[in-house]
């Protein structure tokens, strides 16, 4: 039986090498220390383990500059996997810089895209909502992202997905997407999103997303919309210097229990972010839900700590709570009436599998 690597076949012995070679994060074109090898593995190796569990041996695809064979871009090697694929891909993205908008569309499951470290692998564009596309008319939010995520059990490791559009502009209150999450189950491990405006949007309520070890940058409303995502152990980072800011900006539906739930999370800014000018959340929408459990707040937070997005009515409907707040924005006797404080019960109960579903497809094996 062959298999296909890029544009090249394979016999079984190979791939039994390759995955080999894969499980231990040792990559042919990148050389480095084991202990980099076994962080590499994240997220990809859960994926190679439960297709080997399966039967089903991952195909592999290489993106690289440097590699005979490869593709050069990564969208390339997204529109060489076929239409409903059943068989789980990986793509593997050497060092360097990848410009352009990355979009894995819907009908295109169980893609995992590789990188060599968030600080080697870089996907980077600079689309800004605003500016005029092919038709004369705004982009809009669904088509001006980095990367556009629109099929299921997507899983990003190891790698920088960035919208550079104010850093190169300079410019303030014009929408710069990096990720938008439109395909449910997605997986983010020891990744970097950075953006400044709308770095990430869930763009309907279906999508669930785990983000684990990553840093998430922004300045306004940077995530928001109608899914749901579980933040673990991450590093969200206002990167205003001088206006006021939110990190979330729910619109979740009124009967969707959870909208972004925080777990262990640092909440920094940067050395020119002034005090008390950051918001931890408002309602983008009227039952828009925000939690933060046992997470570090900087002194960049607010003491009154929401917004009603100056409508008082949003207070009666807004569902936004804390947990065991602490550092110097961790002013709980100053937050908001109408938010709530949770009790240590109340925040046992809001577990990975009571907030993403049932099917541990959000775990990620060491």
């Amino acid at each position: 039986m062959k298999y296909v690597t890029s544009n090249r076949m394979m016999t079984g012995a190979t791939v039994a090498v390759l995955l080999a070679a894969l499980l231990t994060g040792i990559s042919r074109s990148v050389a480095g220390p084991l202990s980099m090898a076994r962080q590499l593995a994240g997220a990809t190796v859960a994926k190679a383990n439960r297709a080997a569990t399966a039967g089903i041996v991952p195909a592999v695809y290489t993106v690289s500059y440097d590699v005979a064979g490869a593709y050069r871009t990564v969208q390339a090697a997204v529109n060489a996997v076929p239409v409903n694929n059943k068989r789980p891909v990986i793509i593997r993205i050497d060092p360097g810089s990848y410009p352009g908008q990355v979009v894995i569309p819907a009908d295109k499951a169980d893609i995992t895209l590789q990188g060599t470290g968030a600080k080697n692998t870089q996907l980077t564009d600079d689309l800004p909502v605003r500016d005029a596309g092919k038709n004369g008319l705004p982009r809009g939010f669904m088509n001006t992202a980095t990367l556009c995520i629109y099929g299921p059990h997507t899983t990003l490791d190891n790698l920088t997905v960035e919208n550079s559009y104010v850093q190169k502009s300079n410019t303030n209150g014009n929408q710069a997407l990096a990720l938008t999450i439109g395909g449910d189950k997605l997986v983010v491990n020891h990744c970097r999103i950075l953006g400044f405006q709308d770095t990430i949007y869930f763009s309907h309520p279906d999508p669930r997303a785990y983000f684990s070890h990553c840093l998430i940058t922004g300045a306004v409303d940077f995530i928001y919309g109608f899914g749901t995502g579980l933040f673990d152990h991450c590093t969200i980072r206002n990167v205003n210097k001088g206006h006021w800011g939110s990190i979330t900006a729910p619109s979740t539906p009124e009967t969707q229990t959870f909208g972004f739930v925080f777990r262990h999370c640092r909440l920094t800014g940067l050395k020119s972010t002034p005090a008390g000018s950051v918001y931890l959340g408002r309602p983008w929408r009227p039952y828009g839900s925000t939690t933060f459990i046992d997470c570090y707040m900087g002194k960049q937070i607010r003491p009154v700590g929401w917004s009603n997005w100056k409508n008082p009515k949003l207070e009666k409907t807004a569902r936004f709570a804390e947990y065991h707040s602490t550092g110097p924005g961790a002013s709980v006797k100053s937050r908001a009436k109408w938010s709530k404080q949770l009790t240590s019960s109340q925040a046992a109960k809001i577990t990975a599998a009571r907030v993403l579903g049932s099917g541990n497809w959000w775990k990620i094996k060491p």
